[in-house]
């Protein structure tokens, strides 16, 4: 128990079991008689302590921070690399029928660029087309942030339509219509308005593994 109330002055750099006392609400004799008996009130204490990694606090294991757990997960688990998306009725997406063909491992710390996400809040995906060409070529891997899913002018999104998975770029007409653009100016542009049920933005593109490969 003094492990944990310890941990607790470590995160919040506290000093004595008086401030531990103020900083969870309770009186300084309140919490001397639950270490004499040997009984934190550790409901209230995990409230308290939201964002501390619980396993941190309680055994001493893993970082401390909660958002740091996070940033662990990607380098443990990695990012899901698609080369098929399979979606449910409802248009959302199904994962675990989806073909996962790699995953993207981060060895050390996280890289710079996947640090304000959340690991499962991205995946990545192997592009089919050249219709997004020269921007994003046939078999270049895009990683998609599926939480950012909301339209923003001149950004580019993996979008399903008609059971089709395609990144294509948004372009405001007015503030209900995009226009979506494919960068390969071979292919024709469609216009579609945010209420059309068959169109649904996957994620934003936020960043891009090129495949280099040498003319046969």
């Amino acid at each position: 128990m003094n492990k944990i109330l310890s941990r607790v002055k470590q995160a919040y750099k506290l000093e004595t079991d008086a401030e531990v006392a103020e900083f969870l609400n309770i009186n300084p004799s309140t919490l001397s008689m639950q270490k004499n008996r040997g009984k934190l009130d550790l409901w209230r204490i995990l409230n308290k302590c939201e964002s501390v990694n619980r396993n941190w606090l309680l055994d001493g294991e893993g970082p401390m921070w909660r958002d740091q757990v996070v940033q662990s997960r990607v380098n443990e688990e990695g990012i899901p690399i698609f080369s098929t998306l399979c979606f449910a009725q409802d248009g959302s997406l199904n994962a675990e029928e989806s073909t996962v063909v790699n995953r993207i491992f981060a060895n050390g710390n996280t890289p710079e660029y996947l640090r304000p996400y959340r690991s499962n809040r991205l995946l990545g995906y192997i592009v089919d087309t050249e219709a997004m060409h020269p921007t994003i070529k046939k078999n270049d891997v895009v990683i998609i942030d599926i939480e950012d899913n909301q339209p923003h002018d001149g950004a580019v999104y993996l979008t399903s339509r008609n059971h089709s998975v395609v990144c294509r770029r948004l372009q405001a007409q007015s503030p209900e219509s995009y226009g979506i653009h494919s960068d390969n100016r071979q292919v024709q542009t469609s216009e579609v308005t945010l209420e059309e049920q068959d169109l649904q933005l996957i994620g934003k593109v936020i960043w891009l593994i090129q495949h280099l490969y040498s003319p046969a």
